[in-house]
């Protein structure tokens, strides 16, 4: 009878403690939603229109041409896009896509860091205005826009603000008070001059409104260390821990090396 009434207790104690984070979450939420609220964004608009044209949606294509995946990119200099690296992950073939459906090749994955999660992509020539990175620290309460293509809808715009700088498996990132879906995942958060703060990496899936974006800083730095590869030469990455994070394209986080013919069997 006592270890019944002692297993009672311990059932009673974790229910209540599930309620209690539950609430927490909730609080959590609303709070930022009243935030939000309180910002001013009426700068979105002319912003919005400014960077638009300089965003590339980038899509993940198979050997036999099936698309695998979304993401999205952003010229930071004349034919260079800078994404994530698991944007880029486990396509044959990566294929960019303008606001006006102009498609640009790709040529080469012109620098990667698999740690930092940044691909930077040298396309073919093309007559497109870049974006500019911002190296200031960001600071906590700053209202930005979340530029692209949550679920396939492209060239959408969600306000947002920053919520704090937090160091992820030693790597610096921003926290954004943002709600982030699949097709986001390289997408600039720009504050109201349009310059970039960061790069959309990944979200919380215990909540919404819980997602992180890359340093400007640390794509500079990548951009500052060029390895140059073919794009039919990449490879792609491991998984992150999917019961915590969640990328924010459609990929599987694994591509195989394209077997290289046997001489013996061309003979």
């Amino acid at each position: 009878m006592k270890d019944i009434t002692i297993l009672i207790n311990l059932l009673l104690r974790i229910v209540f403690a599930y309620a209690f984070a539950s609430q927490l979450q909730a609080d959590q939420r609303e709070d930022e939603y009243s935030r939000m609220q309180e910002v001013n964004f009426s700068w979105a608009n002319s912003i919005y229109n400014k960077t638009i044209d300089r965003i590339v949606t980038l899509h993940q294509v198979g050997e036999h041409g099936q698309i695998h995946g979304m993401g999205t990119g952003f010229f930071i200099e004349k034919n260079l896009i800078a994404t994530c690296y698991h944007v880029v992950g486990d396509s044959h073939h990566i294929q960019a896509t303008l606001s006006d459906n102009t498609v640009i090749p790709i040529l080469e994955v012109e620098s990667a860091d698999k740690l930092l999660d940044v691909a930077l992509l040298r396309t073919e020539v093309c007559d497109v205005l870049t974006l500019n990175l911002k190296q200031a620290h960001a600071t906590i309460g700053q209202p930005i826009l979340a530029i692209g293509n949550p679920k396939g809808l492209r060239g959408s715009v969600t306000p947002g603000v920053i919520s704090g700088n937090r160091i992820i498996d030693g790597n610096n990132m921003i926290q954004v008070a943002v709600p982030i879906e699949k097709g986001n995942s390289g997408g600039p958060i720009v504050d109201s001059e349009s310059k970039v703060f960061g790069m959309l990496t990944f979200k919380s899936s215990l909540t919404r409104n819980l997602g992180f974006a890359i340093p400007s800083a640390a794509i500079s730095k990548i951009k500052s260390h060029r390895n140059f590869l073919p794009i039919e030469d990449w490879l792609g990455i491991s998984a992150v821990n999917k019961d915590l994070w969640h990328p924010t394209t459609n990929n599987t986080w694994q591509k195989k090396r394209k077997k290289r013919p046997n001489p013996q069997e061309t003979l």
